[in-house]
């Protein structure tokens, strides 16, 4: 298997596509490792802590190379010189870079699962959805969605397979199998679905039409944000009211 990192937004289904190379029946899945740099995860006898700097981070780096063959890297939690290194550094042979087209519900979700606690589908919410969005913040939240810049140059060197929620998660169950045997294919595994992988890919989306519902000012936020560029949180603000 080659050496891969998962890189994108928050909100774009990097949990569930780690969770389903985890499965791969060549593949030993304490190999794969979440998110790195998030406090106070730990992976077999090596505990990451938040890195602060960036001579920090490149030993960080070379000693989780040695340790993992996969992990994910969310764009929003390393900044951007961090994210140039990793990308350009030859350690990263493959990316799968995850995306989403409907940078409104990335970012509203995101939102929400500060609020829930629940920040992925496999998870319970600890708390309700009772708190109103910010704006500004679902604003901040959608930059990030669409954050690109001086890694998209770095890309074009290497190795890239995109991956977009709405065209994976979304789709008809045969279209989503053959995305997941791609996905295989590229990081050098045979394209195997196992049962605990159709199992992971019928789960539905962590939210629904109904929770964005208990948004308390969930029409403000269509009513401002939404639009055939970002997309909608429900079929169009003219289907919400």
């Amino acid at each position: 298997m080659e050496k891969f990192v998962v890189y994108g937004p928050g909100r774009t289904g990097t949990t569930t596509l780690l969770r389903l190379i985890r499965r791969h029946p060549d593949v030993s899945p304490d190999r794969i490792a979440g998110e790195l740099w998030t406090e106070n995860e730990k992976y077999g006898e090596f505990k990451f802590h938040l890195v602060k700097n960036l001579e920090e981070f490149k030993e960080f780096f070379v000693r989780s190379y040695q340790l993992f063959d996969g992990y994910k890297v969310l764009v929003g939690h390393l900044n951007q010189h961090m994210r140039e290194h990793l990308l350009s550094s030859n350690l990263c042979a493959r990316v799968i870079r995850t995306s989403r087209r409907n940078v409104l519900k990335g970012a509203v979700s995101r939102m929400v699962a500060h609020q829930t606690e629940r920040w992925n589908k496999y998870q319970i919410a600890a708390r309700p959805i009772t708190e109103p969005i910010k704006i500004d913040d679902v604003i901040q939240g959608m930059k990030v969605q669409m954050r690109s810049g001086v890694e998209e140059s770095i890309l074009d060197d290497k190795k890239v397979l995109n991956v977009v929620y709405e065209d994976f998660y979304l789709s008809p169950f045969e279209i989503k199998l053959e995305k997941l045997k791609s996905i295989f294919e590229f990081i050098g595994l045979s394209p195997i679905i196992t049962d605990d992988m159709i199992e992971n890919l019928e789960m539905g989306a962590i939210l629904n039409q109904r929770d964005y519902l208990k948004i308390p000012n969930v029409y403000e936020i269509e009513k401002t944000l939404g639009s055939d560029e970002t997309g909608w949180l429900f079929d169009g603000y003219g289907g919400l009211i």
